[in-house]
């Protein structure tokens, strides 16, 4: 560790992102965790290239649309590759400006700067639903754009995507999954299992 704290990772997402770029640069492969308990499917999909570039993750609250796009965010940076993430609301209102004016058009924008001249960028937007209005209104006009080269994919999480959006929903968890998270959790009595799904399902009907 350097012995300056000005040269130290100024977060865990900046030591993901240096060993990444180490790995990368080595021809090391990533050493992958595993993936959500019962969104094995759902990760995958993420990972595979984005048509118009622009995903939205929604479903109900407590459905793990932010953990989901976390562990994205992980595999991306330990793969080397230039991932970023902005979380709604955010206090930087210049990064959400300068985000406004990216997706408008102004490509010098960007409000990130690219490691080692990449161009797979992953922006990953949680919480689209509490960013400002016109940022979410760009974002949706960028998207129906035709796509250019060394451009960045984008995955936001949402409550609810526009028309004729790139969408992956997420509902509850299916009983053998929620078993076996309740299991890697410690939680084996069969009632409080039970009323967990019962939770479930009440939460997904009402879309809460």
């Amino acid at each position: 560790m350097a012995s300056h704290p000005r040269d130290r990772p100024a977060d865990a997402l900046e030591v993901l992102r240096r060993l990444g770029a180490a790995g990368h640069d080595a021809g090391i492969a990533a050493p992958w965790a595993p993936p959500p308990i019962g969104r094995e499917r759902e990760l995958d999909g993420l990972r595979t290239p984005s048509g118009s570039g622009v995903r939205y993750v929604v479903g109900p609250s407590g459905a793990g649309k932010s953990h989901m796009v976390r562990e994205l965010l992980t595999r991306a940076l330990l793969a080397g590759r230039d991932a970023r993430l902005v979380a709604f609301p955010t206090p930087d209102a210049e990064l959400g400006s300068r985000l406004v004016s990216y997706f408008r058009g102004a490509d010098h924008a960007w409000p990130f700067v690219a490691r080692g001249g990449r161009t797979d960028a992953l922006l990953v937007l949680d919480d689209l639903h509490e960013a400002p209005q016109e940022l979410v209104e760009a974002l949706d006009a960028w998207r129906c754009r035709p796509r250019r080269s060394r451009q960045p994919e984008v995955v936001a999480t949402a409550r609810a995507a526009p028309d004729g959006a790139e969408v992956l929903a997420l509902g509850p968890l299916d009983d053998d999954a929620f078993a076996e998270l309740c299991g890697a959790l410690g939680i084996e009595d069969v009632a409080e299992i039970a009323n967990g799904r019962a939770q479930r399902r009440t939460a997904a009907r009402d879309g809460s």
